[in-house]
């Protein structure tokens, strides 16, 4: 499915913008700690509250930020069907169960808190509450399934989320693992 011109054009901005911020620390932290404050608070709380379910002794950061790894299963749509998933919330995201090791799911989250750092307050709304809707209607399509019309990277927010995370990542490793 083609994106329309605004969607083109958030996604061309957002790549650009939060890819300069996730690729200088010093600003990342200023901008997502005072701009993008809301959705830090929001995740420090639901980090605490996840702390019971943690995995132990798996890698908890990932470029930046702070990664959570659930005790959870992957979402299971079909006997035939599951995914690994994850969120974020400022710069704590979390994945699920085997997920934990997929550099493209982590990247794809640390490109969420970079759009937090870009965003700030609107993140919750523009990003992250669409995204929550958007990712549980396509796994009830499927559930049903009826095929999905669309790439889940489609959308401006998460196409851009994925590729400010293979930027910066390679950025930083030095790889080109996108």
């Amino acid at each position: 499915m083609k994106k329309t011109k605004i969607g083109s054009s958030m996604e061309r901005f957002t790549v650009k913008a939060a890819t300069f911020i996730g690729t200088h620390k010093v600003l990342y932290y200023v901008l997502n700690f005072t701009w993008g404050l809301l959705a830090n608070i929001i995740g420090g709380v639901v980090f605490l509250c996840t702390l019971p379910i943690r995995l132990p002794r798996k890698k908890n950061t990932f470029l930046w930020a702070i990664q959570n790894n659930l005790n959870v299963g992957p979402t299971k749509v079909r006997d035939d069907l599951s995914y690994g998933w994850g969120f974020s919330l400022g710069i704590f995201f979390f994945v699920s169960n085997g997920a934990y090791n997929s550099i493209s799911l982590c990247s794809h989250e640390f490109g969420h808190s970079c759009q937090n750092a870009l965003f700030g307050p609107f993140q919750l709304f523009l990003v992250e509450i669409p995204s929550a809707i958007r990712f549980w209607c396509r796994m009830l399509q499927e559930h049903r399934n009826k095929s999905l019309k669309t790439k889940y990277d489609d959308i401006w927010f998460e196409g851009s989320a994925t590729k400010i995370g293979a930027n910066v990542y390679n950025h930083l490793t030095g790889t080109k693992k996108f």
